[in-house]
This record gives structure tokens, C-alpha cells and sequence, in this order.
């Protein structure tokens, strides 16, 4: 019996590192509703940015968000941010990405799937992306996208959970010239677009970090918060 009870943890581990990797549309789907369980938030960020021959002081910024994807700013001056890398699209994957391939990492034991996106409509995103989820929480730790100009933005994660929702604690985004996309292949296809060539340094480096606190969910936040010009709440 004893020798039994010492080979459960071995049996869970081995039953863990062979477990069939779930589909791609099934792990977007996983991460929509972990992101779609919130209606509403407001939630404070605290915005520190390095950027090459940029001086911006550190900023306070309130940010209100509201299902689908609706996102307004509040600040005393400007804010540099990074609103791809934000997280607030992470409700709508599947209408936005088609699943190229799926690998599994294990992390301390948990397994973190890797997938390379494809963008639904090459004209207005344009690039392929690599994201990485962790399978336990169903929440994105890591995402790289090409830009325009060359540069590759990768934005790292962290998460905090708040009456049962996992919401962002920390986002780092990092800024670097001249990647190479590595999975773009030899020949250039569809999902690159015409004069942004993978091998073409461009733009400015450097990192926006961000800390986000205070969080007030699903509060009932009215439309006319996100109109424009915006109607503040009362």
C-alpha cells in the first residue's frame, strides 16, 4: 500500500506530461471565457516607459472597459500605451485568429501551450502572433507580434484573481529592432504585409511597464462612457 501511495504523484505526473493537447480553437475558446466571465472594470494604472531618446515621466491613468472591447482613458496629460498588448482583446480571439499549431510546455508541473495565431483578416492586423497560455487558469503569460516598422512587441503577464475573475496585476511590454520572424518561413505569404520585412530594423526600443490596482468589477458601467466625446460616470 505504501509503496502504491508513493507512486500516485509519479502516475499523475506521467499522466499530465502525456495528456493529448487540446485544440487550438478550443484553448482561444478557454481563454474567451475567462476573460468574458467580467462585464465591466475600472482599474488604475500605474504606466513607467523606457523608450530610446524618449523622456516620459511616470503616468496614473484610470482605465474603464466594458465587453466587447470597449476602452476609455482617463489621464492629467499624455499616456503612451501600448493597446495591443493591453489584454482587452482577449474576450474575442476566435473571431480574430485561426490556430496555425499547438505545442505543450511543462512549467513547475503545469502545462503552458504554445500557439502560433493567424490573423482572420490579413488587412487590418496583418501579422501572425505567438501566444502562449497557461493551461490551468486559461490566461495568456506571453505574447510577441511583429509591427509595422520592423520592430517585434512581446508583452508579459502576470495575473491576479478578484472574486473569482482573473484580471492582469502586471503587463510588461518590450519593444525590439530587426527580429526576425521565425516562422514566417522562406517565401513571404499572405499574413505578411507588402514592405515590412522581417529582416528591416525600424522604430524605437525600449519597455512600457504597468501596474494595475483598484480594480472595481462589474460596477455597470453606461455606454456613454465609451461615446465620443465621452459622457464621465457619475
Amino acid at each position: 500500500m505504501k509503496r502504491l501511495l508513493c507512486l500516485l504523484p509519479v502516475l499523475a505526473l506521467l499522466d499530465t506530461a502525456f495528456a493529448q493537447i487540446p485544440a487550438g480553437e478550443t484553448i482561444l475558446r478557454n481563454v474567451e471565457r475567462t476573460f468574458g466571465s467580467v462585464e465591466d472594470y475600472t482599474v488604475t494604472l500605474d504606466i513607467v516607459t523606457n523608450i530610446e531618446r524618449t523622456k516620459i515621466p511616470p503616468m496614473k491613468v484610470t482605465m474603464y472597459f466594458k465587453q466587447p472591447e470597449r476602452v476609455h482613458f482617463v489621464s492629467t496629460g499624455f499616456a503612451l500605451l501600448p493597446r495591443e498588448g493591453m489584454g482587452t482583446q482577449f474576450g474575442r480571439l476566435t473571431k480574430r485568429y485561426t490556430v496555425d499549431s499547438v505545442s505543450r510546455e511543462m512549467r513547475e508541473g503545469m502545462p503552458v501551450y504554445r500557439l502560433l495565431l493567424l490573423p482572420r483578416d490579413v488587412r487590418t492586423m496583418g501579422y501572425r502572433a505567438r501566444m502562449w497560455v497557461d493551461g490551468v487558469r486559461w490566461t495568456p503569460e506571453r505574447v510577441e507580434i511583429p509591427q509595422p516598422d520592423g520592430r517585434a512587441m512581446t508583452a508579459l503577464f502576470t495575473y491576479v484573481e478578484i472574486d473569482g475573475h482573473w484580471l492582469p496585476a502586471n503587463l510588461q511590454v518590450s519593444f525590439t529592432a530587426g527580429m526576425q520572424d521565425s516562422t514566417a518561413g522562406a517565401q513571404s505569404g499572405p499574413m505578411e504585409r507588402p514592405g515590412a520585412g522581417a529582416q528591416r530594423s525600424g522604430g524605437r526600443t525600449g519597455s512600457v511597464t504597468i501596474r494595475y490596482s483598484d480594480y472595481r468589477i462589474n460596477t455597470g458601467l453606461p455606454d456613454s462612457l465609451f461615446t465620443t466625446p465621452p459622457v464621465p460616470p457619475r
